[in-house]
């Protein structure tokens, strides 16, 4: 009987000994099933996070929208630039305050003046930025309120603008 020899690996061109070619692993079953579960699990978060996006998205075209100043309805429109401080204060007053109303009775709009709009309708009613203009059911100014006031007398103020 003969003896075999044992082959040595294939040198490759720079005579080194190649690497054996890799098989991919197929899937376990279980593999498969985690990749499921967790595919069924984020399926839904990005649906609900991808709905939120979109409302939100929405309410703030919406409140871009300076067009519907005298449609009817009271309306406030916050000169508001979004890089300063007391404007977001005044934002965020504003919004508590307003949420204890129904969304038909007024009109909440943001004249941002980092746009040509926001710049345009400032100007247009001679104010700066941290500030409210007020505007009855038709249109015509009502009130201005100048800068982040106590949280009381704004509620107060935008209260009696609203109910009229």
């Amino acid at each position: 009987m003969k003896k075999q020899r044992k082959r040595s690996p294939q040198k490759s061109r720079h005579g080194t000994a190649a690497a054996p070619a890799k098989q991919p692993n197929p899937m376990s079953r279980r593999d498969m099933m985690r990749w499921i579960k967790s595919g069924a699990i984020a399926v839904p978060i990005l649906g609900i996070a991808g709905y939120f996006g979109a409302t939100s998205v929405q309410a703030r075209m919406a409140e871009a929208d300076l067009s519907r100043v005298g449609n009817g309805r009271p309306s406030i429109v916050q000169i508001h630039d979004p890089q300063c401080n007391q404007c977001q204060v005044l934002q965020g007053q504003t919004r508590r305050i307003l949420r204890g109303f129904d969304d038909e009775t007024f009109d909440y709009m943001v004249a941002n003046i980092k746009t040509q709009s926001g710049v345009e309708f400032a100007a247009r009613y001679g104010v700066n930025h941290v500030t409210l203009v007020l505007f009855d059911a038709s249109g015509d100014v009502s009130r201005i309120i100048r800068g982040p006031v106590q949280s009381n007398l704004l509620k107060v103020q935008e209260t009696s603008h609203i109910n009229g």
